[in-house]
């Protein structure tokens, strides 16, 4: 994908060795010129994630907003989808905790 948009290779440069270049994999900083947009840097970022639990899979990069032109909401991966999920179960948790203890509060005014 970035060698379709710039013409070169995100991270491997000519006078690289084979030690150098797998020094840069392990930890890659990436720079992108400044035409690469916003939405593309994104598309790429979630395609060269090093854990592949945090990677997109096919199904989420062909949703991506980059492929299909359209504009949308970015699709998250699987473990981002957890997260949110579990982030608003338990933003419910409290706030029906917090109701049940209102209730409980004005019952006992009331009586």
């Amino acid at each position: 994908m970035y060698v379709i948009v710039t013409g070169k290779h995100p991270i491997h440069q000519n006078n690289d060795t084979m030690n150098s270049y797998l020094a840069k994999l392990k930890n890659p900083q990436w720079n992108f010129p400044v035409d690469f947009s916003e939405i593309a840097k994104d598309f790429f970022l979630r395609l060269v994630k090093i854990d592949p639990n945090d990677r997109y899979t096919t199904k989420e990069a062909l949703q991506h907003p980059w492929i299909t032109r359209t504009p949308c909401n970015i699709p998250l991966t699987y473990y981002e989808t957890l997260s949110y999920n579990q982030a608003k179960k338990e933003i419910v948790n409290v706030s029906l905790e917090r109701n049940s203890r209102y209730s409980l509060y004005y019952s006992l005014w009331e009586k």
